[in-house]
């Protein structure tokens, strides 16, 4: 009988105890972040390598990169994707990017995830007619 009320009386301490260790463990649990949700969604274009392998290198996810991309031109849709390796060795990834009826090339760095160029097309640089001669 006392060993009945022992086994009890550690179960309902165990039941006292443990509960409050499960909330703070539940409270602590991070939520996720934007950047990961990013990176589980799925790129809107399938990203081509350069050379079979690189993919397997980069550090940085193609949904983390494509969203740095994105950030930098306004209203963009990407139309190509691809990993290349740079003539310094480094990673990138290649965006075409297209907003405004312009193509925007963006590249990020596929170890780092920070942004390392990004080429906005050319204005027209023709002047403008006056009809003089």
């Amino acid at each position: 009988m006392i060993q009945v009320f022992r086994v009890a009386s550690f179960a309902v301490l165990g039941l006292v105890l443990g509960t409050p260790v499960m909330a703070q463990q539940k409270a602590a649990t991070p939520k996720p972040t934007a950047m990961a949700k990013q990176q589980a969604a799925a790129p809107t274009v399938p990203v081509t390598e350069a050379r079979p392998g690189l993919q397997q290198m980069a550090k940085i996810t193609p949904q983390a990169a494509e969203a740095t991309a994105l950030a930098s031109v306004k209203n963009g849709k990407i139309t190509s994707a691809r990993i290349m390796q740079e003539p310094d060795s480094s990673l990138v990834y290649d965006f075409k990017i297209t907003a405004a009826g312009k193509e925007h090339d963006v590249q990020v760095n596929a170890n780092t995830g920070k942004r390392v160029s990004a080429m906005s097309p050319k204005k027209a640089s023709h002047p403008a007619s006056t009809g003089k001669s």
